[in-house]
Order: C-alpha cells, then structure tokens, then sequence
C-alpha cells in the first residue's frame, strides 16, 4: 500500500483505491454510519467484533468477549479484511474500525476480566 496526498491507497489493476477507516468511541455511531455509506454504493468492510462473537456464541461460549484471545481474534479478522481483494469497481473503500482501533479500545479499556477468582483478588 502506498500513500497518494496522504490517503492511504492500495490498486486494482492499473488504478488507485482510497482507503478511509472510519473509528470513534463506542456507540458514536460508525456501524450506522458505514452501513449508510454502503447503501449509497460504497465498497465497506464491516466491523469484526460482532462476527468473533458470533463464531465464540456458535462454538457454544456465552460471552466470548471474555475470552483471553478475544481482542487477537478481532485485530486478525480486521488484518484478513483488509488484505482481501478489492472488488473490480472499487475507487473507494470505507471499513468499519482497523486493527489499530481494536488495539487502542483495548489499552483503553483494558483486558477482559479473567474468570478465575485470581482475578477478582
């Protein structure tokens, strides 16, 4: 990926794809905001957390997200997104978080409270 006016830009075939990345605090509204984008035709990649929780619920964890691993899962399946093709059309690519936002909401917030009474101590 190379930067064109400071805009990050991958390519597809001989043209330029702009890439913007759309982050804020929870609940500010981005998810709304990307799939309003995506309604007008946008390219987006939607955000990871919701399909990591679904995977852990699926595989039969109440509440994944309390997993030691969770945040890892979110930041690989945003890194996968990113780096998968862009549709043919695309001059645009909007996605819902990055790796980055993951890892900063994490440090932020901190790491989800392991389930063994050490952790309560």
């Amino acid at each position: 990926m190379s930067e064109t006016r400071g805009y990050p830009v991958g390519s597809v075939g001989d043209r330029a794809v702009r890439r913007y990345i759309v982050t804020g605090a929870p609940g500010a509204g981005k998810t709304t905001i990307v799939a309003g984008l995506r309604d007008r035709g946008y390219a987006v990649v939607g955000e990871a957390a919701t399909d990591v929780i679904a995977r852990g619920q699926a595989l039969g964890r109440a509440e994944p997200w309390q997993d030691a691993g969770f945040v890892d899962a979110i930041a690989l399946v945003q890194r996968e997104r990113e780096l998968a093709p862009v549709p043919p059309a695309t001059g645009v690519e909007v996605f819902d978080r990055s790796p980055l936002c993951t890892v900063a909401l994490s440090r932020y917030a901190g790491p989800p409270a392991a389930r063994s009474g050490a952790a309560s101590t």
